[in-house]
């Protein structure tokens, strides 16, 4: 039985036609599209699995998971208290208004996660998994094939004005979540905030293929392939702006898509090691043909040895073997890549091209392009500086970064072979096309927000994918990458104890200030 069945339901499904209708020209007819195709699929899955077998697939389209919506009003509520405290400090009030954030991570087939309140209910295990345990574990028939949670899909909301967090919702999946998948569960999430009243100006995600998708599937033009940095809010009309995190990097009303920076900076880097002389895939060359890469790096870690050899202080004292020779990259791991770009590493890289005129030119291009990732990313999307305003000196340093890569990119513009998807004198079109979407997300973010709220400002480095840091991440950490229903206990003890203990903040706090008094 469907709602079309009888006339107040058909009735009511062409108001919110009509409704929609006035948002945009389109929208109805996209709605009425959009619930057609939704009910057909629906029935046909009710059809195909009639048999109630075992072996039978259900999709989203029959089991829809559920929001807590009661922890999203109690944090409305909170928020109305937070507005009142701040006013009463003499700030600005806080608008509402953030950056929705989600990431996936995986939990080692253990851990049970209640989507209805957030809350994790208990733990299963197989019993062929811990027989010793069944008096504290439930145990699940293995006949049932009862499917365990492999992963988490974790969304938190981030207040642009304040430092008010929305932790939540939480999904958990059996597996590798599909491109379908993540639309359906993240158009769920921005409807409940914005019926909730909490506006997204950012959405932040990694560049993993599945998000990427997603991006395709939102902001791909009509009338051709192009993608564009932002798309408009099916619940508001509102104007949405697409940038990656560039911390995570591989990534309103809801208005922003920000994918993570350090994920992009992760990957310029790798990029970089992957034009290394032996087992490189990538030769990189600039628009004066000279040759650039790897090479360099390892220059300067070899010199750095002589130095400590000798008994003189290295330049980049964070710099390691495994950074340099080891296939460390594949894990793309972000304390390498954070000390490439690192103004220690760039005056090494200096000394290194003055100390050897021969091979200036080979250094000195490299040296270019970290200058550029240090702008885009150090000194600009992962900066501490406030952006008050269009003019501020982060933008600056992120549209200087930029067009080190779009000039670089244009002088192989009429070169045929640049075109081929294995193309070896530039970055992968992936890198590129990711870091085009944050450069154009983040820009087109921050032209709107300081338009509409000039009286307000902007920390770059809090639209981060760092911030999704949250239960199963932390506890994850701790268990050494395996949360299982084992580790699970010792991890939320050892959790709690380090959450407990207060640090000294005396080095951050006027201590230099301080007086000390000697006997």
């Amino acid at each position: 039985m469907s709602i079309t069945d009888s006339d107040v339901g058909t009735n009511e499904l062409e108001k919110i036609y009509a409704e929609a209708s006035l948002v945009g020209e389109d929208k109805g007819k996209e709605l009425k599209f959009v619930w057609e195709s939704d009910t057909r699929a629906f029935f046909e899955e009710q059809e195909r699995n009639a048999t109630g077998k075992r072996g039978n697939r259900w999709s989203l389209i029959t089991i829809r998971l559920g929001i807590n919506e009661e922890s999203i009003l109690d944090s409305s509520k909170r928020y109305e208290e937070h507005i009142v405290e701040r006013v009463k400090n003499g700030h600005l009030p806080p608008l509402k208004q953030g950056i929705l954030i989600w990431d996936e991570t995986k939990v080692q087939s253990k851990i049970i996660w209640n989507s209805s309140n957030s809350s994790i209910t208990g733990y299963a295990m197989s019993s062929s998994d811990m027989a010793s345990l069944h008096d504290v574990y439930e145990g699940l028939d293995e006949e049932e094939e009862s499917k365990k949670t492999e992963y988490v899909l974790q969304f938190l909301w981030r207040d642009i004005s304040s430092e008010f967090d929305v932790i939540g919702p939480y999904f958990t999946i059996s597996g590798t979540i599909e491109a379908q998948h993540l639309h359906t569960l993240v158009m769920k999430t921005l409807l409940v905030f914005n019926q909730f009243e909490f506006r997204v100006r950012c959405l932040l995600c990694d560049g993993a293929s599945g998000n990427l998708a997603l991006l395709k599937e939102l902001c791909a033009h009509k009338k051709g392939k192009d993608i564009s940095a932002n798309f408009v809010s099916p619940f508001d009309g509102n104007k949405i702006h697409l940038v990656i995190c560039p911390s995570h990097q591989v990534s309103i009303d809801f208005l922003t898509y920000y994918m993570f920076p350090l994920f992009l900076l992760k990957n310029m880097i790798a990029a970089l090691y992957s034009s290394r002389d032996n087992g490189g895939t990538k030769s990189f060359v600039n628009e004066d043909s000279v040759h650039f890469g790897w090479e360099t790096i390892e220059d300067v870690y070899k010199v750095d040895m002589k130095r400590a050899k000798n008994g003189q202080t290295r330049r980049v004292l964070k710099l390691k073997y495994s950074h340099i020779i080891r296939d460390s990259w594949t894990r793309l791991n972000v304390l390498p890549a954070k000390i490439m770009q690192q103004p220690y590493m760039l005056d090494a890289i200096q000394a290194l091209a003055d100390a050897r005129p021969d091979e200036m030119k080979e250094h000195l291009a490299t040296l270019e392009y970290l200058k550029a990732c240090n702008k885009l990313f150090e000194d600009g999307i992962l900066s501490h500086q406030k952006v008050d305003q269009l003019s501020s000196k982060v933008l600056k340093n992120i549209d200087e970064g930029y067009a080190f890569f779009k000039k670089w990119k244009d002088s192989f513009s009429n070169d045929a072979n640049l075109r081929e998807p294995t193309q070896k004198c530039f970055l992968a079109w992936q890198t590129w096309d990711l870091l085009e979407l944050m450069y154009h997300g983040f820009k087109g973010f921050c032209h709107d927000f300081l338009t509409e709220h000039p009286h307000y400002y902007i920390i770059p480095v809090r639209i981060s994918g760092s911030a999704i840091e949250s239960v199963f991440s932390c506890l994850k950490f701790i268990s050494g990458s395996n949360l299982s229903s084992v580790n699970y206990s010792s991890s939320i003890t050892a959790l709690a104890t380090q959450r407990e203990k207060t640090s000294n903040t005396n080095a951050e706090n006027n201590y230099r200030n301080i007086p000390l008094s000697l006997k």
